[in-house]
């Protein structure tokens, strides 16, 4: 008993077309791991579970013909598929950047953790439970963003004199334009030689207001000296 070459190239074939639909969402949006690497991701997988499939079929067959040795040969159907299940997680750290106060890349190591079980399903030949996991991969990463619309906190260091009345016009400027502050940060300095001080906020900019509008209108204010955004 052996896979035929069909069934081996349908399965392999399937998951690089169906891996490389992902890939091409995560290149789009110019993720770390992008159309390539999910390919080479998904293929992989779909060939280990290839050649554990393979081993399967080799001892059922040498049993059936030496029935004596039943008791000796046992295949264990998921060593080496478990094996591609945790050591995806390497590459998949890989893809994550941490920096003080954010995480980037856990959705881009979950889809690679995503495409290495897709490939696993395709090399063991359950197509429809592929088919279906692949459209609901696709529908989390490519619809769910749109459909979803979740807040986006931007961070923002104001360098600014007179701290009291400059953050009632603040104030005044976040409750005209909707802005909501969602918190001051812990970052508060005072420079006496400048005579400034410098405060951090997070902001929740509402649908169709861009941070440069937000940054003119502040900018108003004459005793606002420096507006800019932080990103660690």
């Amino acid at each position: 008993m052996t896979l035929t070459i069909g069934d081996m190239a349908l399965r392999l074939t399937l998951a690089v077309v169906l891996s490389g639909v992902i890939g091409v969402d995560r290149e789009f949006k110019n993720r770390p791991a992008g159309f390539r690497t999910h390919m080479l991701v998904c293929v992989g997988a779909a060939l280990v579970a290839l050649i554990q499939r393979q081993i399967e079929l080799d001892v059922t067959g040498f049993v059936s013909a030496n029935p004596e040795l039943s008791d000796a040969l046992h295949s264990d159907p998921a060593r080496l598929i478990a094996q591609v299940v945790s050591g995806i997680g390497f590459l998949g750290a890989g893809t994550i950047i941490m920096t003080k106060r954010a995480v980037h890349g856990l959705t881009t190591a979950a889809s690679l953790w995503s495409v290495a079980a897709l490939g696993l399903a395709l090399g063991m030949g359950y197509y429809t439970m592929a088919i279906l996991a692949f459209a609901l991969i696709l529908l989390v990463l490519a619809v769910f963003q749109r459909v979803i619309r979740v807040p986006e906190f931007i961070r923002i260091e104001i360098v600014c004199r007179h701290p009291r009345v400059t953050q009632a016009f603040i104030q005044e400027t976040f409750r005209h334009r909707q802005v909501r502050l969602r918190a001051e940060a812990d970052d508060f300095s005072y420079d006496g030689s400048q005579k400034s001080f410098t405060n951090v906020m997070i902001l929740i900019l509402p649908r169709g207001l861009t941070l440069s509008e937000l940054a003119e209108d502040l900018s108003a204010c004459e005793d606002i000296l420096r507006i800019r955004t932080v990103t660690t």
